[in-house]
């Protein structure tokens, strides 16, 4: 995954990807894999976005209690209105990335979520790590048009 997650990382770069922009969910795998995840967050599908998520994960908290932190972090458990992926950036060792998306709950509230993404012991890229954290008001709003 190192190869290549540093390909697609100068790919992306000479492509004019430039960090402050907003980026496709598409432009790396590993981006992909944690707009899915986030996903099923939304839907309230707790249980299969925990099986989904590295062992690492699973192993900081049972399910209901990850689940409690994950709705008491999100400050909502209300539905999104929309999420803007923003950018990535690769792990100090080269084997996973740190993907960062900006997201409006439909009670009005909008929060950055962050998702590690990095290799299972089996060679599959599997959600590592989440957390919110606060809008980034100067990364622009989450919903387009807004």
């Amino acid at each position: 995954m190192r190869r290549t997650a540093a390909f697609l990382l100068i790919a992306a770069l000479s492509a004019g990807a430039a960090a402050a922009e907003p980026i496709a969910e598409a432009t790396m795998p590993q981006m992909k894999i944690a707009q899915q995840w986030l996903e099923k967050l939304d839907a309230g599908d707790y249980a299969t976005a925990w099986r989904d998520a590295d062992e690492k994960l699973r192993k900081k908290a049972d399910m209901e209690k990850w689940k409690s932190g994950i709705l008491r972090s999100r400050q909502s458990a209300q539905a999104i209105n929309c999420r803007r992926a923003l950018d990535f950036e690769l792990l100090p060792d080269g084997d996973g990335i740190n993907g960062l998306f900006l997201t409006e709950f439909e009670d009005g509230h909008s929060a950055s979520e962050r998702v590690t993404v990095v290799d299972d012991a089996q060679g599959i890229a599997r959600v590592s790590g989440y957390r919110v954290g606060p809008p980034l008001s100067d990364r622009g709003p989450a919903c387009a048009g807004k």
